[in-house]
């Protein structure tokens, strides 16, 4: 879900036997979702990625009468909200 914090070793086959592997950190789901809703230039795409994402105002008291808004990501993976 968050990726690697090291590189790990990745081996990937294809539904047609190739095999791909390497050495590399792995990208996280929530990067990987947020960076490729950022990084396209399709709508139709940046709507397809939004349907995993949504923004949820939420307030902490930090001290005595002040308040600190924050946004946090929340992504939907296999009807699960993490």
């Amino acid at each position: 879900m968050y990726g690697s914090s090291e590189p790990i070793d990745i081996t990937i086959k294809s539904s047609g036997g190739n095999i791909y592997s390497k050495y590399d950190y792995a990208e996280g789901v929530l990067s990987l979702v947020k960076r490729r809703h950022l990084e396209t230039s399709s709508e139709t795409a940046r709507q397809y990625y939004s349907k995993y994402m949504s923004e949820k105002l939420v307030q902490n008291v930090m001290a005595k009468d002040y308040q600190k808004q924050h946004y946090v990501l929340r992504l939907m993976v296999n009807q699960l909200l993490i």
